[in-house]
C-alpha cells in the first residue's frame, strides 16, 4: 500500500508508517519522492514504523537499492551521522532492517532495530 511520512521536528526526527503490502518499486518511489521533495531537512533522524506492514514483497535488491539512494542522499548533503531507529513487532520487518543493515556498513547511517515502540523514540533522542 503505502509508505508515509510525518514531522517531528520538535524532537529532531520524521517518522516513516509502512502500512499494507508494499514492493520494493512503492518503497523506494516513497523515499525518493520524501527526500527529493520540500519536507525532509538533513538535520533528521527517522523512526521507521513497521507494524502495520506486509513486507513480503520486499527484497535483499529492494533493500540494497534503498541503501544506495539513502547513501548518495547523505553523501549529497554531506551528512556525517544519521541515526534511524526501526520499530518492527514482528519477525519478517525485524529481519529485513538486519538485511537493510548489512548493507549501510560504510554509510553514515546508524540503525538500531526495537520492538518497542517507546525504545525505538528513546534510542532516536539520545545524545550521540
Amino acid at each position: 500500500m503505502s509508505v508515509t511520512f510525518e514531522l517531528n521536528n520538535n524532537d529532531g526526527y520524521f517518522i516513516s508508517t509502512w502500512t499494507g503490502a508494499i514492493t520494493n518499486a512503492e518503497m523506494l518511489t516513497a523515499y525518493k519522492d520524501f527526500f527529493e521533495g520540500e519536507e525532509w531537512s538533513p538535520d533528521l533522524n527517522e523512526l521507521a514504523n513497521t507494524s502495520q506492514a506486509d513486507l513480503f514483497n520486499i527484497t535483499s535488491l529492494g533493500l540494497r537499492q534503498l541503501a544506495l539512494y539513502m547513501q548518495q542522499v547523505h553523501k549529497t548533503n554531506g551528512l556525517a551521522s544519521v541515526r534511524t531507529s526501526a520499530y518492527c513487532p514482528q519477525d519478517l520487518p525485524f529481519k529485513l532492517a538486519i538485511i537493510y543493515e548489512s548493507w549501510i556498513k560504510e554509510s553514515p547511517e546508524s540503525i538500531k532495530v526495537f520492538s518497542d515502540v517507546h525504545e525505538a523514540e528513546s534510542w532516536l533522542m539520545r545524545k550521540n
